[in-house]
Parts: structure tokens; C-alpha cells; sequence
């Protein structure tokens, strides 16, 4: 494959959500994984922590207009807390939003999050974590 090929194929990923979210400190995030959700009525879906090792913040991005009512941590230590969820309300497509972890203890065992689309067709949540 040439150079050529493969600057579009690279170009065509990005644009369509493949790679990791652009964000200041790239490097650092890594995807946990991706959940569609379908309807008005939220689903909860999990999602296992960076193999119970240091977390600084989660991040979520979605592909579509959606809602997510709830985000809980569950720490290695069985300690469980529930995110702020207030700018997840109405979710803007692309956009990633940053949830800081409360307290001392960063190593994420779970996270849960329950969502719902705001659009007839569903929409895609990806969730990322910082390392």
C-alpha cells in the first residue's frame, strides 16, 4: 500500500469515528469499549475498568444525539460511586465529555453507564479512560 492509500484510508477512519477521540493528551486515553443503545427509555450497559489499574478520568462520546442518566465507578477496593451525570443530558454528537473520578482511589474495577437515544435510529457510546 502506498503512502498515498494509506493517508485516505487513515483520513477515512478518523472521519468516520474509528480512532480514539481527539483530544489534548491523545496518548493517554485508552478505549474500553462501545455500547448501542436503542429507544427513549435507558439501558444500562458495562464495561470492565483498565484491568483494575490507575484511572485519572473517563470519557464519553457518542456518534448521535443521546442522554446518559448514569455513570458508576466501581473501584478495586469494592468501593462504588456515581459520576455527575449533569452535562450528559443532551449529549452533542463528536463531542467528548470528561468525567474527573471523586477521591483518592483511581483503580477502576467497573463502570456502568445507563443511556438512551435521543434519536429514532440509536446512537453508539464509546467509553475511554485516562491512564
Amino acid at each position: 500500500m502506498n503512502t498515498t492509500t494509506k493517508m485516505i484510508f487513515a483520513a477515512a477512519l478518523l472521519s468516520a469515528g474509528l480512532i480514539a477521540p481527539a483530544m489534548a493528551d491523545s496518548d493517554t486515553w485508552i478505549p474500553l469499549g462501545r455500547e448501542h443503545f436503542h429507544g427513549k427509555f435507558d439501558h444500562e450497559a458495562s464495561f470492565p475498568g483498565w484491568a483494575g489499574k490507575h484511572i485519572d478520568m473517563i470519557a464519553l462520546r457518542t456518534d448521535d444525539v443521546a442522554s446518559c442518566t448514569k455513570v458508576r465507578v466501581t473501584f478495586r477496593n469494592g468501593h462504588t460511586d456515581d459520576l455527575n451525570t449533569g452535562d450528559l443530558n443532551r449529549m452533542t454528537p463528536g463531542r467528548t465529555y470528561r468525567l474527573d473520578l471523586p477521591g483518592e482511589e483511581r483503580n477502576v474495577a467497573r463502570i456502568a453507564i445507563a443511556c438512551h437515544s435521543l434519536v429514532d435510529r440509536g446512537v453508539t457510546v464509546q467509553v475511554f479512560a485516562r491512564k
